[in-house]
């Protein structure tokens, strides 16, 4: 089973409770029983009155469209996105909705995982600092208060290969976000 595969199916159980017959993963529609097609963002709204919302969702979904919008090369011939949200404030929904909105709107597989855990599941080839057939999108919360919170963002794809947002800020009740600084490597 693919990690993937894997994360999909632990979200279908914890998003809908499972059920007596699992269905392979199709990232187009969850499919958590016999006849029955959920999308993902539709179980992660059934969800969210369960689970207050972080209210960034939208704010991290420009941004990580912004990044893959900066350099294509960085995002040539891959089947793969990596999502590394773990130090975000994001809910579990958010992030699983998040992540298949973006990749399903790509035509790509998304993968979570920390650039170690997507190391050692075989994805990224650690000793010469490259994906072949993937990318990772990394948001990472610096700071947070009353007033908004501070991240950094990044896609990679190799040693040499990744893209830079830093010292971003937004406003949790604002739908847009502002850079400090901006880096190519």
């Amino acid at each position: 089973m693919k990690f993937s595969t894997l994360i999909a199916a632990i979200l279908c159980a914890a998003l809908l409770g499972g059920c007596a017959e699992q269905q392979e993963f199709q990232p187009a529609a969850l499919k958590s029983c016999p006849e029955t097609e959920l999308s993902l963002t539709e179980a992660s709204r059934a969800k969210s009155a369960e689970e207050p919302s972080s209210g960034l969702q939208d704010v991290y979904a420009k941004v990580l469209a912004d990044l893959w919008d900066k350099d294509p090369a960085l995002r040539e011939k891959i089947s793969y996105i990596g999502f590394d949200l773990s130090s975000t404030s994001l809910t579990g929904e958010e992030k699983a909705a998040l992540m298949e909105e973006f990749a399903g709107s790509r035509k790509l597989e998304p993968l979570e995982g920390t650039f170690e855990e997507l190391t050692e599941a075989g994805y990224i080839d650690e000793e010469n600092l490259y994906w072949e057939d993937g990318c990772l999108l990394t948001i990472t919360e610096k700071e947070s208060d009353e007033q908004g919170v501070t991240f950094d963002a990044q896609i990679w794809r190799s040693g040499l290969g990744a893209y830079f947002f830093m010292d971003c800020t937004t406003d949790r009740k604002g739908l847009d976000y502002t850079r400090g600084a901006e880096a190519i490597s």
